[in-house]
């Protein structure tokens, strides 16, 4: 008995069908494998651009550093009734072209060293073969960045640098210790909450030649801001054991005590420090009062 011819035509049929979804199969198999690394090879083109690009910029750094080949700071004068002190800086370049104007540019800069103010040309004098030196009026509530420009023909700029701030700052308090009693809700008592303040000191060079780079705290003044109220407090000074200290080094305290207050909203805490020295320097402790005191809201 011969097969049915339809029949016969319909296995046909699909076993026609069944090989063209394999050569499909195969040929979208084929071009995903291409599509692959192709994009491979585009990642690692881009990553050799980057690793390009970053060894040029490593290059350009190495070169700045070797142009400026020695710098030096120094404390020229100190001025406590104008809050200034003045600072000079020496440096040697490692070549400048003929028609070359050299000149200093100075920035301030915050905690984080970040700048908060445009750059600021100040007087450039030429002490010697491709040798300046500038004088800098900086405070001690600040820090600052310099930065040496060529100017001409060819245009050149070095690597920003930040200026020592142990020669012209004041040593920082640093909140070493807080204290809570909570005795009668919802009312806080006088001395229910304290912070408590370290200032470490050491011999320096600079004080030898400037006494009156020594900032020594006379008194510290708080202005605390509690749910819209202003507090002015002294701190006290407290006394420290300094019998395992180096002695060239030596650490005071003093102690914040909070005065009576409701609960309500801390706001912000600023200590003003007098200097025997003659300066006054304030600073904002806001961050710290919040982080050692975060349920007093």
């Amino acid at each position: 008995m011969k097969p049915d011819k339809p029949f016969v035509k319909s296995i046909v049929s699909n076993v026609v069908i069944i090989l063209f979804m394999i050569m499909l199969v195969s040929q979208l198999n084929s071009l995903s494998r291409q599509v692959t690394s192709m994009n491979h090879q585009l990642q690692q083109s881009d990553g050799q651009s980057e690793l390009f690009r970053l060894s040029n910029k490593v290059d350009e750094l190495l070169q700045e550093e070797r142009w400026l080949t020695e710098y030096h700071w120094s404390v020229v004068d100190v001025d406590p009734d104008q809050q200034i002190i003045a600072l000079q800086y020496e440096w040697s370049l490692q070549e400048v072209s003929a028609d070359a104007k050299i000149a200093l540019q100075v920035q301030q800069l915050n905690e984080e060293r970040q700048p908060i103010s445009e750059w600021d040309m100040v007087k450039v004098e030429n002490i010697g073969a491709n040798a300046y030196k500038a004088s800098i009026d900086v405070t001690p509530s600040h820090y600052y960045g310099v930065q040496v420009v060529s100017q001409g023909d060819l245009q050149r700029v070095s690597q920003s640098s930040t200026i020592p701030s142990y020669l012209y700052q004041a040593p920082e308090l640093v909140p070493s210790s807080a204290s809570f009693n909570h005795r009668t809700d919802p009312n806080y008592d006088e001395d229910d909450v304290s912070i408590g303040f370290s200032v470490f000191h050491h011999d320096d060079p600079e004080i030898k030649v400037h006494p009156s780079l020594n900032f020594i705290a006379e008194s510290v003044t708080a202005e605390l801001v509690i749910d819209g109220e202003l507090f002015t407090k002294k701190l006290e000074q407290t006394e420290v054991d300094t019998s395992n200290f180096h002695p060239d080094q030596y650490r005071t305290e003093w102690m914040l005590e909070f005065p009576p207050f409701s609960k309500g909203d801390l706001g912000t805490l600023i200590l003003n420090v007098e200097y025997t020295n003659g300066f006054v320097i304030s600073k904002d402790y806001t961050d710290h009062l919040h982080q050692f005191f975060p349920n007093l809201e």
